[in-house]
């Protein structure tokens, strides 16, 4: 990839962690969130935002530090001294530093491990996806292990996601090596992606705006451009509690644009009844959606 583009996806990264102030139509303003306040980690940590799991565990050879979600989703302070400030930043987001001094932010729904050693610093991302600012360290490489892949970095950004089709890895800044066994290493510079899944690796350069669809969640909001309907409550039902569910298939495929908070499934529920031919019937824990008569 060019400089010149590469230098833009730099930027609107960074713009997108400093969540400037938007005006959403028919929404209200994002607000916006600061990054906690930084600490030193202990060297083994492992951190889970699953709905009802625990928030962030540090652990060592002699003890482990458990801190404890909340109520509303945000993450208790540390008992003991010595565990990071790692408080959950906006719907069970978990943003912590890492002993070396990088810094991770989870997605909710997301876990890793983290082990840092004296020749390498290694995170398992055991599931879900999550955004790494890595310091910079020769001699003790970064790597991310998902399955059979490893991402490999020395001081870089980028973002990693793992599910069940397999890996996508984004870089914002710097460059990572990917490695795969009985496969040669592929470099991945700032403003590309990759696509690791069964039918092989496919690498990608995104445009700005799915850039920023992919890295929205950082700063609290989704960002759905010509998205499927079930992509979308797909995505929103990771950050709400009473989730919705299609139960007309012939809806599913119904395109759909726009900018939502996190937690204002109630603006996007209006969306649906106001500007498709969509009903909305909550019944307990579930928001049910069906296609509305003409």
């Amino acid at each position: 990839m060019d400089t010149g583009a590469s230098n833009r996806i730099r930027r609107l990264a960074q713009a997108i962690d400093r969540a400037p102030d938007r005006i959403l139509a028919g929404q209200r303003g994002l607000e916006a969130i600061r990054r906690p306040r930084r600490t030193d980690n202990k060297s083994h940590a492992r951190c889970d935002t699953r709905p009802g799991g625990l928030g962030v565990v540090f652990a060592s050879a002699r003890r482990r530090e458990v801190l404890e979600r909340g109520e509303g989703g945000r993450t208790s302070e540390p008992s003991a001294r010595g565990a990071s400030d790692c408080g959950v930043r906006f719907s069970r987001f978990v943003s912590s530093n890492i002993e070396d001094g990088s810094h991770v932010t989870l997605d909710t729904g997301s876990r890793i491990e983290v082990a840092v050693r004296a020749d390498e610093r290694r995170i398992d991302l055991i599931g879900g996806d999550a955004y790494f600012e890595v310091a910079k360290d020769p001699a003790r490489p970064f790597v991310v292990s998902v399955e059979r892949a490893r991402v490999v970095a020395v001081g870089t950004q980028f973002y990693v996601e793992r599910d069940d089709n397999g890996l996508i890895v984004l870089v914002t800044e710097g460059k990572i090596r990917l490695e795969r066994p009985a496969e040669s290493p592929q470099e991945v510079s700032a403003g590309s992606e990759a696509r690791l899944d069964a039918s092989g690796l496919r690498m990608s350069h995104p445009t700005d705006m799915e850039v920023e669809e992919t890295l929205g969640w950082r700063n609290g909001y989704l960002l759905f451009r010509d998205t499927a309907l079930v992509e979308a409550v797909a995505k929103f039902n990771r950050y709400t509690h009473k989730k919705m569910l299609i139960e007309d298939p012939s809806i599913a495929g119904i395109r759909i644009g726009g900018h939502f908070r996190l937690d204002d499934v109630q603006g996007f529920l209006w969306l649906l009844k106001s500007g498709f031919p969509i009903n909305v019937d909550e019944r307990g824990d579930r928001i049910v959606l069906t296609k509305r008569s003409s």
